[in-house]
């Protein structure tokens, strides 16, 4: 029975002191973008394991850049080209950065835009790039998964 007060009384005291509780869309908006961070983590350390979990079963990836446009596995295959390249020591980012992120959310769909800076030697030369991205997320069996991709350089 302690236990049980000791416990209400927490609760009332958290519930103060952080407000009211989120509601749904509110707290599927914030788990959205602390996935966007945690794909962003992976992408930079070409965590392809990790990645996969996080993309729908027909993700497209359009490069802004290129213009290629990639399925699910062919991207896949290319984040693995950059985790052998991280592994050998040909790449290494040095930095990546996610920021400016905004959520347009249509119930258990979601599109995200933000900017990408991103730094990176490959052998001795350095690069950067800063692009705007969109992404298209939908809300499926309690996770958000990434099904689009799209990236266009900032001058």
């Amino acid at each position: 029975m302690k236990i049980i007060l000791y416990m209400a009384v927490i609760s009332v005291f958290a519930l103060d002191s952080l407000g009211a509780p989120l509601s749904e869309e509110a707290a599927r908006e914030a788990e959205l973008r602390s996935v966007v961070q945690t794909f962003g983590r992976a992408y930079a350390e070409a965590d392809v394991a990790e990645l996969e979990l996080l993309l729908t079963e027909n993700y497209v990836h359009v490069n802004g850049s290129t213009g290629n446009v990639l399925g699910r596995e062919d991207w896949l295959e290319w984040v693995g080209s950059r985790r052998a390249a991280i592994e050998s020591g040909e790449l290494r980012v040095v930095e990546y950065r996610i920021e400016n992120i905004e959520i347009v959310s249509h119930d258990t769909t979601a599109i995200v835009v933000g900017t990408v800076y991103s730094s990176q030697l490959t052998g001795d030369v350095s690069g950067t790039s800063r692009v705007r991205f969109s992404n298209t997320w939908l809300y499926r069996n309690e996770k958000w998964l990434r099904a689009s991709f799209h990236d266009s350089p900032i001058q």
